[in-house]
């Protein structure tokens, strides 16, 4: 069989804890971009603890309550397709990081970067005052749709709530989604999109969102 990989894995309703450990509660994960594991379902699950996916495709992470109190994000990582985040309510709750994710999605280079994945319907609480609670970089395609995302209501530079980066001059992010989010209380952009050098986007759709409130610190919408 495959090397290295487990496919077809069902973890439903139970709770993981990782305590004072700063690594991942769970990692889903092949050994590399040519065997990747497949298959894989997390739903009803109280998570204390990061979430990592890598080399891995058709993997639906769905309905948990995921509380992250360190630096450790729901991360999707290199190359992983078909990623599904839904309906999940996730804290990050350690107000003194620097710059924390609740889900990072994140390529490293050329044929090394996450495709199609959909973060949708997810309610997301940051109490970093720094934290990008969606950040999405270097990336190949992802939708961000129907999501609440609630920051810190303390005013800091460069903080978003949608963080979208594209970093290869080699491959461009072919298509970024950001729909019908609801997004509040981060420290200056609503929504952040960045380039590097001369990397590119080739499609960006950011379409009926909720950006904003009466107060301050969210100055910027996009």
């Amino acid at each position: 069989g495959t090397p290295n990989t487990v496919d077809d894995v069902t973890i439903a309703n139970v709770t993981i804890d990782a305590g004072a450990s700063t690594q991942y509660a769970l990692t889903i994960s092949g050994s590399s971009a040519a065997y990747k594991s497949t298959g894989w379902r997390v739903t009803g699950c109280v998570i204390t603890g990061g979430i990592k996916v890598v080399w891995a495709d058709d993997v639906f992470v769905a309905s948990n309550t995921i509380t992250l109190p360190d630096a450790k994000a729901l991360r999707v990582y290199r190359t992983s397709s078909r990623i599904t985040i839904a309906r999940n309510t996730i804290y990050q709750t350690n107000a003194a990081l620097s710059y924390p994710s609740a889900i990072f999605v994140v390529g490293t280079g050329t044929d090394s970067a996450p495709a199609d994945v959909l973060i949708t319907g997810n309610s997301i609480f940051c109490n970093a005052p720094s934290s990008l609670g969606i950040r999405l970089e270097g990336i190949l395609s992802a939708s961000v749709v129907d999501n609440v995302l609630v920051g810190a209501d303390s005013a800091f530079a460069s903080a978003s709530g949608v963080y979208v980066r594209t970093t290869n001059i080699s491959q461009p992010i072919a298509l970024v989604t950001i729909l019908g989010n609801s997004i509040i209380g981060f420290g200056q952009r609503g929504v952040d999109i960045r380039g590097n050098l001369t990397a590119t986007i080739t499609k960006l759709r950011i379409i009926g969102n909720a950006i904003g409130e009466n107060s301050p610190p969210q100055t910027i919408g996009v």
